[in-house]
């Protein structure tokens, strides 16, 4: 759940923070001065957490032991949401701890998204442009555009040459640089996550692979990153495709669940892993022509049942069959309303029920059920010609109709 959000937010109340999360990446403590409360956040002087930015969810961790919950930043002024702000108060002297594993995960997801990108224009070409990202603990997106759907095959590749990348330990180099110069030097190939405001652009170089502005935090070296999973592909809309990724501990286990998932399926089947495509399609092909057998047998039934109704004298007539699906109580229906225009007809399986009124028969099928439904509860809708609903219960319809 999110944290409540400070209510009529000033930040030119308070001086900019001073940003640590650069310059101490791999620090865990630092101390720090109150500024102020805001709603339920904490303003300090200086600050190590890295607030939600570009895409990287922030840095969680304690202030004097009490737990942040979410870190903003409004203006340069950085916004520290905690669970017990009435703790706090300005000139509060705070000891603040950064939860590093969660940060080295956020480090990890982040670089990633980076050989991701890069190896997407690699594959699929040059017309490929980051359209979007985000990069949670446990699981991180890239949003690309692409003129089509990326296919299976196409995620294996890129899977492979983010992981040869990784396995190639390339160091990643983090430095300042002036915007004229930077824009000369390597295009605009840099504003791959968005344009960045400022004289003055940090520039995240993963040597011949990759290179942008970006604010985000990045391990020194890909290696660093250790194993990368691609989960899926999303569609996002027309023109841009959603690459769902895993690094690290989470892409691990989510590759365990899955090799669960096989093993219990193979042991429903009784048979082995290997042979599980083999015995799907087995398994498949017998459902398909069950499935026809099953089709087959509706016919016959709705074929039969219509017959007998159709020789029925009453003006209403109303029948409960058992086990047959909805799509046969529909062929019953149409069939003995085309014979029988002066007839209304109840019909009902399980909980489900459709009602019939044949243009002669002075009823109307909607009203006729909402009756029906009023009696037994449950909802539907439809025509003054056919309704269908469902009742609360099996047993009361039944009752009703028999």
């Amino acid at each position: 759940m999110q944290p409540e959000k400070a209510q009529g937010i000033k930040p030119a109340r308070f001086r900019k923070t001073k940003q640590l999360y650069y310059e101490e990446k791999n620090v865990e403590e630092f101390s720090a001065k109150a500024l102020g409360v805001d709603g339920k956040a904490v303003i300090l002087d200086r600050t190590l957490f890295y607030p939600d930015s570009g895409g990287q969810a922030p840095d969680h961790g304690t202030l004097n032991g009490i737990e942040v919950e979410d870190v903003e930043k409004y203006e340069g002024v950085i916004y520290h949401y905690v669970k017990e702000p009435g703790k706090f108060r300005k000139g509060t002297k705070v000891l603040g701890k950064i939860d590093m594993k969660r940060r080295e995960q956020l480090k990890k997801h982040h670089t990633a998204a980076h050989l991701l990108n890069a190896a997407a224009r690699s594959l699929l070409g040059k017309h490929v442009w980051q359209a979007g990202a985000r990069k949670d603990e446990n699981k991180a997106h890239l949003d690309i555009t692409h003129y089509k759907r990326v296919t299976p095959e196409e995620l294996r590749k890129m899977e492979f040459l983010v992981n040869q990348s990784i396995q190639e330990n390339i160091p990643v180099k983090v430095r300042e640089m002036p915007r004229n110069e930077a824009e000369k030097k390597f295009g605009f190939i840099l504003y791959q996550g968005g344009y960045v405001p400022g004289k003055t652009l940090r520039i995240v170089n993963v040597k011949g692979l990759d290179v942008e502005a970006c604010g985000g935090t990045h391990v020194k070296s890909t290696g660093e990153i250790g194993f990368f999973k691609i989960l899926k592909r999303e569609g996002v809309q027309d023109g841009i495709e959603r690459i769902v990724f895993a690094c690290g501990e989470p892409a691990l286990k989510e590759m365990h669940r899955r090799e669960e998932l096989l093993e219990k399926a193979a042991s429903n089947l009784s048979v082995q892993t290997k042979e599980l495509p083999r015995s799907t399609e087995r398994f498949f092909r017998e459902w398909k022509e069950l499935r026809k057998e099953l089709e087959q047998a509706r016919r016959e039934i709705a074929s039969a049942k219509s017959s007998e109704l159709i020789e029925m004298k009453d003006r209403v007539i109303r029948e409960y069959f058992e086990g047959i699906d909805s799509g046969a109580l529909m062929e019953i229906g149409n069939r003995v309303i085309g014979k029988r225009n002066d007839a209304m007809l109840v019909l009902g399986s399980g909980e489900r029920v459709v009602v019939f009124c044949g243009p002669k028969s002075g009823k109307n099928a909607r009203e006729e059920l909402e009756k029906l439904l009023s009696a037994c509860g449950g909802k539907g809708g439809g025509s003054g010609r056919m309704a269908a609903g469902k009742a609360e219960s099996a047993e009361k319809l039944k009752k009703l109709l028999s």
